[in-house]
Parts: structure tokens; sequence; C-alpha cells
């Protein structure tokens, strides 16, 4: 199996103002689905590639980001253990 490298397929960016981010990216062309919600919390942006552009809340990402570093934080002690 050949070695082609990192293959980006996700990018999560944390907005301030969702209703401004889903109309910024709307002008650019992209898909923004009918249902998707400027008071969301999370919205994701899929492109015909596979790719997809993922917008968070600064509280959402602070909800995810408390729960991958607890995960982390309790991996590591594991990881320490064994």
């Amino acid at each position: 199996m050949k070695n082609s490298g990192p293959d980006l397929h996700m990018l999560n960016l944390v907005v301030d103002d969702m209703r401004a981010s889903l109309d910024f990216y709307r002008q650019l062309g992209i898909a923004v689905p009918d249902g998707a919600d400027a008071a969301a919390p999370h919205v994701q942006l899929r492109m015909p590639g596979g790719f997809s552009l993922e917008l968070d809340t600064a509280e959402s990402a602070r909800l995810w980001h408390r729960r991958l570093l607890g995960c982390a934080l309790r991996d590591r002690g594991r990881s320490r253990r064994q």
C-alpha cells in the first residue's frame, strides 16, 4: 500500500455569528442545507468530494473541548499505569 500522506476530510471552525457565517459560505457558493438553523450551535456543510466544513459556536466548542480533554487525560492516566 502506497503512503499518500494525510487526507484532510474535515475542518471545524468556531464562529461568533452563525447566521453571518452561513450567509458568507452561501455567497461563496457552498451548499448550505435548507434546514441549517442560524441559531444552531453546530452546522455541517458537506462538499461534493466528501470534505466537511463544520461550524460551531464557542459554547459548542467548549463542550466538545471539555469532553475531549477529559477523555485524553483519562486515557493518558491509563497508559501510564500499563
